[in-house]
């Protein structure tokens, strides 16, 4: 198995879950937000362990040839990204981040891309595309 399947196995596998769950569990997610704001230390462990996976994708996988590869490419990036978001950023400057998810249509447009994302990378990663 390549890495490219591996990874989007594992990522699809997880954003599939993380999508579902944020489709049925609005208000869950959002208490969740609402616990990780409240706690800088679980933000920064967050941040930490975002940092290591999205490092450790960028530097094993850095393709470019077919969009399975670029996605996955990107998300490794986007990951190393975000963590810097969690470690670097204020308590205030991440409340005003979250704050746009208690808006319904964004919130659920996001859980609809996660899971769509999750989808297609997981069927990929099978071989079902």
């Amino acid at each position: 198995m390549t890495t490219t399947m591996f990874l989007a196995q594992l990522i699809g596998f997880v954003f599939f879950v993380t999508g579902f769950s944020m489709i049925a569990k609005r208000k869950m997610i959002l208490h969740i937000f609402e616990d990780l704001l409240k706690n800088r230390a679980i933000s920064y462990l967050l941040g930490v362990a975002e940092l290591i996976l999205g490092y450790l994708i960028f530097t094993n996988h850095h393709l470019w040839g077919g969009i399975t590869e670029i996605v996955i490419s990107i998300l490794g990036i986007s990951m190393m990204l975000e963590a810097l978001m969690y470690i670097f950023f204020s308590k205030r400057t991440l409340e005003k981040m979250f704050k746009a998810f208690t808006n319904r249509d964004l919130y659920y447009t996001m859980a609809i891309l996660y899971f769509l994302l999750g989808g297609y990378l997981f069927g990929t990663g099978i071989g079902l595309f």
